[in-house]
C-alpha cells in the first residue's frame, strides 16, 4: 500500500532514463491525437503511478501550457484529487466529465516536451533511491497527501492569478520528482519549498 503512490517503473533505469521514459509516454500521446485530452494524459501517466503525473502537471504550468484559460485550475482539480487518493492509500483517480474533456493542442505538449527534455536528462542524473521512507512510507505519504489537497484547492481559486499558479506549482514538482525516482532527500526538498511558495502566494494575494 505504501508504493502505491510512487512511481512504478523505472527500477533498473537511471534517473535520466525513468524521466525521459514519462516523456516518451507524453510524446507517443501526442503523436497519436490532436487536440490531446486531459483524462487521457491523466491515465498514461497515471498508469505509471501518482509521481509522473505530478511531475508533468506541475512543469505544463511552468511553460506556456500553463497559460491556457481553464488550465491551472484543471491542474488544481488533479492535484487536490491525487492528494485524497494518497491519503486514502489508493490508486485510482475520479475526475469530473468537464475536465477530462479539456484538451490542449498537439503541438503545445510537443512543444513543452522538447522544452523539458535536457533539463530533465540534466537533473536525472543526480537524482537515485535514497531514504526511501520519505517517498513511500505511508506517514510520509500521508502529509504529502494533505500538501497536495491544500496546494490543490488553492490552484483551483487562484489559477487566474498571473504567476501564483507557478509558485504553487514548484513543490508540486518536486515531490512528483521525487516520488517518480522515490528519492526521500528530494521530498524532503519539496517540503522546504513548500513555505516560501506558501508565503510568495499570500504576498501576492494581499498585496505585499
Amino acid at each position: 500500500m505504501t508504493r502505491q503512490a510512487s512511481d512504478s517503473d523505472g527500477k533498473d533505469e537511471d534517473g535520466a532514463g525513468t524521466l525521459n521514459g514519462v516523456l516518451d509516454d507524453l510524446e507517443a500521446l501526442a503523436d497519436g491525437a490532436d487536440p490531446v485530452a486531459f483524462g487521457d494524459i491523466i491515465e498514461t501517466l497515471g498508469a505509471r503511478g501518482f509521481g509522473p503525473l505530478l511531475m508533468i502537471l506541475s512543469l505544463f504550468l511552468l511553460v506556456p501550457v500553463g497559460a491556457i484559460p481553464g488550465v491551472p485550475a484543471a491542474i488544481g482539480l488533479v492535484v487536490a484529487g491525487i492528494g485524497a487518493q494518497v491519503i486514502r492509500g489508493r490508486k485510482g483517480l475520479w475526475l469530473p466529465k468537464r475536465v477530462r474533456r479539456l484538451n490542449i493542442a498537439a503541438r503545445k505538449v510537443s512543444q513543452a516536451i522538447g522544452l523539458l527534455r535536457p533539463r530533465l536528462q540534466w537533473l536525472g542524473r543526480y537524482l537515485h533511491r535514497r531514504l526511501t521512507i520519505l517517498a513511500e512510507g505511508r506517514l510520509s505519504l500521508l502529509g504529502i497527501g494533505m500538501v497536495l489537497v491544500l496546494v490543490g484547492v488553492a490552484m483551483v481559486f487562484i489559477g487566474f492569478v498571473p504567476l501564483l499558479p507557478i509558485l504553487l506549482a514548484l513543490p508540486v514538482l518536486v515531490f512528483g520528482i521525487g516520488l517518480t525516482m522515490r528519492d526521500g532527500l528530494v521530498v524532503l526538498v519539496g517540503h522546504a519549498a513548500l513555505l516560501p511558495a506558501l508565503f510568495l502566494t499570500w504576498r501576492n494575494l494581499v498585496g505585499g
